[in-house]
């Protein structure tokens, strides 16, 4: 039962680590009127860092038990987890002028 629960949160840690937005390069927001996409380098690693200073390493793995767990078994009743770095990260990216498609 340990190695079960061991190799989930394994697999989990792992899995949340792995996110890379999807971004439109040659589109621009009606914020700005030049083009963006010269800053996506330096808009990705500060939004991610602020995702991870942000959110704990628990927090995240709360929201994947809601997720994966809790929202199937009450057949959708339990609302899907907002506080996650992906949507931190993708919040922050478009507060910044970036069309995130994923």
């Amino acid at each position: 039962m340990k190695k079960i629960i061991i190799s989930l949160l394994l697999i989990t840690l792992t899995g949340c680590y792995t996110y890379k937005p999807v971004i439109d390069t040659a589109g621009r927001s009606g914020t700005f009127n030049e083009v963006r996409a010269d800053r996506i380098t330096d808009d990705i690693t500060l939004c991610t860092k602020f995702s991870y200073d942000t959110l704990s390493d628990s927090q995240e793995f709360q929201a994947w038990i809601i997720d994966n767990i809790l929202r199937p078994a009450s057949l959708g009743v339990v609302s899907k987890a907002d506080d996650t770095r992906k949507n931190y990260t993708r919040k922050c990216l478009a507060n910044r002028g970036h069309s995130v498609l994923n």
